[in-house]
């Protein structure tokens, strides 16, 4: 059985009064797939003015890495996604993020690859640091997921990694690059999100908001069954981590 519809627009939330209005007829969602807010970055700037953009910060992180010997290489093969997978999920036990299982990330990747997804890898001493997955679509390039070690972290591989990651953007021909995922302006410090968030900030880039999930609910008795299970579900997971 149907029990509702997950409607999340690509639209600014300030840019379609009419979208919000068509919005109003259906539910808010209250576990949306995506974040609300995300960073972007312009990328029809030269790479000497994206850097001077930068802050300060960041600039000296990213030639600290580059004078330690941090190398990175796009390794956008199935031997890449493996070293991609094995940061991505010891950075989830780490910080204890409920990411999704390896057979989704392997679906997508066996899926995307060859088309839109690229995969970037930060080494030192042939050791993986770091690695991203992108996916480059119709002149935008977004990070989509993450992972690091926790060997070497004083390099600061990520970084450079997310510096390459741009440069990559711009050869690709994106003229805008999605950070995928960010708190809001004036964030709470000890959010758990405001390390990755201020990691982008540093990159001199814009802040974003959408206009969010809905859903379009087709069995409210359902729904509501189903929005009690999945929050017991985010319960139970917290405890087991």
């Amino acid at each position: 059985k149907i029990i509702f519809f997950k409607i999340e627009p690509d639209v600014l939330k300030s840019s379609n009064n009419e979208t919000m209005k068509q919005l109003n007829n259906l539910v808010k969602s209250k576990h949306p797939l995506f974040p609300t807010w995300t960073q972007t970055l312009d990328l029809t700037k030269s790479e000497d003015d994206l850097l001077k953009s930068f802050h300060s910060k960041t600039r000296y992180n990213i030639r600290l890495a580059e004078k330690k010997g941090v190398t990175v290489c796009e390794e956008s093969n199935d031997v890449g996604f493996e070293k991609f997978a094995k940061l991505y999920f010891e950075t989830t036990r780490r910080q204890k993020y409920f990411g999704h299982d390896y057979q989704y990330h392997k679906t997508v990747w066996d899926n995307l690859k060859n088309k839109i997804s690229h995969i970037l890898i930060a080494y030192y001493n042939n050791i993986p640091l770091a690695a991203y997955q992108l996916w480059y679509l119709d002149g935008l390039i977004y990070y989509v997921y993450g992972g690091t070690s926790e060997l070497h972290r004083n390099l600061m591989a990520s970084n450079l990694l997310m510096w390459e990651a741009i440069k990559l953007g711009k050869k690709l021909g994106a003229i805008k690059f999605d950070m995928w995922g960010s708190l809001e302006p004036n964030y709470d410090p000890t959010d758990p999100w405001s390390g990755f968030t201020r990691f982008k900030e540093g990159y001199a880039t814009k802040f974003t908001e959408f206009v969010g999930s809905y859903d379009l609910v087709v069995n409210p008795t359902l729904y509501k069954i189903y929005n009690a299970v999945y929050s017991l579900r985010e319960i139970y997971l917290k405890l087991r981590g």
